[in-house]
């Protein structure tokens, strides 16, 4: 059942941010106008835990004039597994109503090592590096998700537990900037990619100072694509947001981080590119989600 506390605390945060108050007004509008143009209720449910204002799913199920439940009922047309954490500890979500299978269900594990041994499992390299013995400049960053608490360091130490050891990707473009690439999962789909812009000092943090959205097929090649998604299904993620840097030296990309929970827009970017991502994201998820479909589509979206 739905936690009415942690409900109140999001309904306070909302009237307390005068932003996130209109957020949630123009989201409230687009939902209405989706549910009149559609003419019937639809819910979408997700557990163990719900999706509030600052995820994408959120404002996703809203474009598309969707409750957000935590029980199954006849009009349920898709299922998340949803828990906001790098490694699942909750109860598993109630198994769903026949030929409705949960989304992100196998995705378990978004800690840094696992994205590693994925990633030279499809790609057939990575970045881990031994802080025993290599020599130069390297990062270190915590195994939590969504910690941006990367460390440059230069000499062998002792690794720490709870940490990670990893090359440093040189993704610096014009002297003092650096650009990573946002890439969001939508089943076999890249609908676009997000490039975020910052000043080089704040290459580990969220302080980007430009966001845009860019064609997919403009930041990465057909292959490079193909093996983003093949990583994706080996983690099993099948909706989130995978943060790529491409290595200006080498001219290979490398993920970095997965997230199964994300937030959406990324922070700093423009309200009306926010709302124009999530109405594409919206148009991708009910093609490829949405159980009255018919069967899922395989296609991949290259634009």
């Amino acid at each position: 059942m739905l936690d009415h506390r942690r409900v109140l605390d999001h309904l306070r945060g909302i009237v307390n941010d005068p932003f996130k108050l209109f957020v949630w007004a123009y989201y409230a509008w687009r939902f209405a106008v989706a549910r009149l143009i559609r003419g019937r209720s639809a819910s979408a449910f997700f557990g163990p835990e719900q999706p509030r204002l600052v995820y994408s799913t959120w404002k996703i199920c809203r474009e598309l004039g969707v409750r957000v439940t935590d029980t199954f009922g006849p009009d349920c047309v898709m299922a998340f597994s949803w828990e906001d954490t790098t490694v699942n500890r909750l109860p598993p979500a109630t198994p769903p109503r026949g030929g409705l299978r949960l989304i992100n269900e196998r995705c378990v594990d978004i800690r840094k090592s696992t994205v590693e041994a994925a990633s030279v499992a499809v790609f057939g390299y990575g970045l881990a590096v031994d802080p025993h013995t290599h020599l130069g400049r390297y990062v270190r960053k915590s195994e939590e998700n969504a910690r941006h608490d990367g460390t440059l360091i230069e000499g062998r130490r002792e690794p720490e537990a709870g940490y990670v050891y990893q090359r440093l990707v040189d993704n610096v473009v014009d002297g003092d900037r650096v650009v990573d690439v946002r890439v969001p999962i939508v089943g076999r789909r890249i609908p676009f990619v997000y490039l975020r812009h910052r000043n080089v000092r704040e290459r580990f943090t969220q302080l980007h100072d430009r966001t845009e959205m860019q064609s997919t097929a403009s930041v990465l090649a057909v292959q490079e694509m193909e093996l983003l998604l093949d990583f994706c299904a080996l983690i099993g993620l099948e909706f989130g947001e995978l943060d790529v840097l491409r290595d200006r030296g080498d001219g290979r990309i490398y993920v970095v981080d997965a997230n199964k929970t994300p937030g959406g827009p990324p922070l700093h970017a423009p309200f009306w590119l926010g709302a124009r991502a999530n109405r594409i994201l919206a148009r991708a998820v009910e093609e490829e989600f949405f159980a009255d479909r018919g069967p899922q589509s395989t296609g991949r979206d290259l634009r």
